[in-house]
């Protein structure tokens, strides 16, 4: 007899009537048998080789203890999460983006929000057409005083 490639349909055939496939793998198979007749017929043939071993056995399911050891032994290396699957990576990095989304934003909710200066238009009495404007910082701070004059040139003339 030759040897079949892993993977190929006679040998998963084989590992479906053995019962060493996942669960999840196993109902696909099933899912399979349905609707490919050369895949069930595989299926089968492989029931018949077989049956003569089960003949003196009546069948049982194996422990749930006993199923999840065999499969951690089996299939441990793909069972393992790699780093983007990993719940602690992205806890630690949903706890990182938050301490520093706190330290962007905390100090701003310290200060007072910023209030617009106190604005005094006064016009010099002593000169006409000239417009002085004051600007004083909001009260209880420090902060620049400015003050500006304006003059209209029509009102020089």
């Amino acid at each position: 007899k030759e040897k079949m490639p892993d993977g190929s349909d006679d040998m998963i055939a084989a590992e479906y009537v053995l019962g060493v496939l996942p669960d999840a793998e196993r109902a696909a198979i099933a899912q399979r048998i349905q609707s490919d007749r050369a895949f069930a017929r595989l299926v089968d043939e492989w029931t018949a080789r077989l049956s003569p071993l089960d003949a003196g056995y009546g069948e049982t399911a194996a422990p749930a203890s006993v199923k999840k050891a065999i499969d951690g032994r089996l299939f441990a290396a793909a069972a393992k999460p790699g780093l983007w699957e990993s719940l602690n990576f992205w806890r630690a990095l949903t706890f990182a983006a938050a301490a520093l989304a706190a330290i962007a934003i905390l100090p701003n909710l310290r200060q007072p929000a910023p209030t617009p200066a106190a604005v005094s238009d006064q016009a010099l009495p002593s000169t006409p057409g000239i417009l002085l404007m004051q600007s004083y910082p909001p009260p209880g701070t420090s902060g620049p005083m400015s003050a500006c004059h304006h003059s209209h040139p029509e009102d020089h003339g």
